[in-house]
């Protein structure tokens, strides 16, 4: 009785994270979604390649390209590099 208690117990364990990870993955995954559920859009750090929120970035212009930064650890090391 006892075997089978934990039986249903695993299956309604793994059809619920099931459920969570198709929902999930119909979201979007979470990733990449700005507060509010609009898109955001995603640069990586010109130094470490983290990706960061556009909006969210500390920006240095170098020449005509800007440069994102996920903080200013890494603006300030591109800055002490150029």
């Amino acid at each position: 009785m006892r075997l089978i208690v934990l039986g249903l117990l695993l299956v309604g364990t793994l059809w619920l994270i099931r459920q969570a990870l198709r929902d999930r993955r119909r979201q979007g995954g979470g990733q990449g979604r700005a507060e509010g559920g609009a898109e955001a859009h995603l640069v990586p750090c010109a130094v470490c390649h983290t990706f960061i929120p556009r909006d969210g970035a500390i920006t240095l212009k170098d020449g005509a390209e800007t440069r994102h930064f996920c903080s200013e650890r890494c603006a300030s090391v591109f800055r002490d590099e150029h």
